[in-house]
């Protein structure tokens, strides 16, 4: 989980104002859990393709493996549909099964 806070402060360090309207209008956050790494990266570059604002982590102590990705859409050129059609299939991380 501590990937998670990793990609949230490089988001806010990249995207400073969208993270204060986040933080008044709505401070909504959603963690989901991917497969692998590779799955990760197509999620990223995915969102990327339709714009959507995107921070990516790459953990220093994994050989700079991305290990977490931040994604917030941008009004008004995109929808939370966009949104919506690259992360759906993601679980929740505290719903992943634990093995």
């Amino acid at each position: 989980m501590a990937q998670v806070a990793h990609a949230a402060f490089e988001y806010a360090r990249t995207h400073t104002q969208t993270t204060r309207e986040w933080l008044e209008y709505s401070s909504y956050l959603v963690v989901l859990s991917c497969a692998d790494e590779k799955e990760l990266e197509q999620i990223s570059d995915a969102a990327m393709d339709v714009e959507l604002m995107v921070s990516d982590f790459f953990e220093p102590d994994l050989y700079n493996a991305l290990t977490a990705t931040a994604i917030q859409h941008r009004r008004p050129w995109s929808t939370p549909d966009a949104v919506g059609k690259i992360l759906s299939h993601l679980p929740l991380a505290s719903r992943e099964e634990v093995k």
